[in-house]
């Protein structure tokens, strides 16, 4: 018997060809403040090492690192957001409608959008910035327990600007592994460059998900303030991605529905939009009560 696939709602296919669009600008977006925030870190950090400072974390200006690699992670996630709305608008709320004629801000003067994503930046750029904290203490402990030189250690605490502590400790032990050799320093880096790739393309996919689901969400905002979405008689759908790829974390949000102003409730708590965990493939879609005032989930 062949499996009849059933097609999925245009919200969700909005959301990913939206997410599939950004994700390149959010992953290079990322990369580059990462490139960026390295080149704080103290010129003379070798020097410091060798006086074994125990206070050498406090000479990393964190908060300056943190502020030059917050704008372009936060335009990026401005364009996913906007471009997904506006997609949006023209495929589903009001179709051939123009956004004077529904009177709907969709750009970049739209406070609660520009406020929900410099707040997002912040967050992935300030949880970013303690993890490469946690990851330079790694390579620090490490240099003062195995005797790492500290030039060595001043250029591995460079390359893992940017990675999870994991990241780190694998970058670390690469280092070890490899024995003093003439081409280490540029096989470490090469290895340590490809931890970040890796970790750009999670959080790239995480977060175009996110803003591509954050800006329908908007537009369906802005349209029931505008009185073109009535809220008894929509609600939104959590959308899962039925395959064997589905994870015990979204598998209980099938069939959930809830108002325009509720948030869906989850393993991890009350969300307003997906993503439930890194790389999340679920969206949301709007439901329309029937004749008889019901309502039927997508999935159901």
């Amino acid at each position: 018997m062949i499996a009849v696939t059933k097609p999925r709602p245009k919200a969700y296919r909005i959301a990913h060809l939206t997410a599939d669009l950004h994700d390149p600008l959010i992953r290079s977006a990322f990369r580059r403040a990462v490139l960026a925030g390295r080149r704080f870190l103290p010129r003379d950090l070798a020097f410091w090492l060798a006086r074994r400072d125990h206070d050498i974390m406090d000479r990393i200006p964190w908060r300056d690192m943190q502020l030059f690699m917050f704008r372009p992670v936060r335009d990026a996630l401005i364009s996913t957001l906007f471009a997904s709305a506006r997609t949006t608008l023209t495929q589903e709320v009001v179709k051939a409608a123009t956004l004077g004629s529904l009177g709907l801000s969709l750009n970049q003067t739209n406070p609660r959008a520009l406020r929900w994503a410099q707040d997002r930046a912040a967050e992935l750029i300030v949880n970013a910035s303690e993890e490469t904290r946690q990851s330079v203490r790694v390579i620090i402990e490490r240099m003062f327990r195995e005797g790492i030189p500290p030039d060595d250690a001043a250029k591995l605490i460079r390359n893992v600007v940017g990675l999870t502590e994991k990241q780190a400790r694998a970058v670390e032990r690469y280092y070890t592994r490899l024995g003093p050799r003439d081409d280490r320093d540029g096989l470490v880096e090469d290895f340590a460059d490809r931890l970040l790739q890796s970790r750009a393309e999670t959080i790239a996919r995480t977060e175009s998900m996110m803003a591509s689901n954050r800006g329908q969400q908007e537009l369906w905002q802005q349209a029931q303030e505008n009185g073109f979405l009535e809220a008894d008689r929509t609600r939104r759908a959590w959308l899962i991605t039925d395959d064997p790829r589905l994870c015990p974390l979204c598998e209980p949000l099938r069939g959930a529905l809830v108002g325009l102003d509720e948030d869906f409730s989850t393993d991890i708590g009350m969300l307003r939009t997906p993503p439930l965990h890194p790389r999340c493939r679920c969206t949301v879609a709007l439901v329309f009560a029937d004749e008889e005032g019901e309502f039927h989930h997508p999935q159901a």
